[in-house]
């Protein structure tokens, strides 16, 4: 269980990072760190379940 936290909050923090920037590639870095954080977050839930 605290792998998938450590994973979460660490990929919180970079899309916080990526939100400040403005390119075109961290739009798209963005989406497929949403996409894995959501994953992590449902692995997570499956885990304490």
């Amino acid at each position: 269980m605290r792998p998938a936290i450590i994973g979460v909050s660490m990929g919180i923090m970079t899309a916080i990072s990526l939100k400040n920037e403005k390119t075109i590639n961290s739009s798209v870095i963005r989406i497929s760190l949403t996409t894995e954080i959501m994953m992590i977050v449902i692995f997570g839930l499956m885990e304490i379940n």
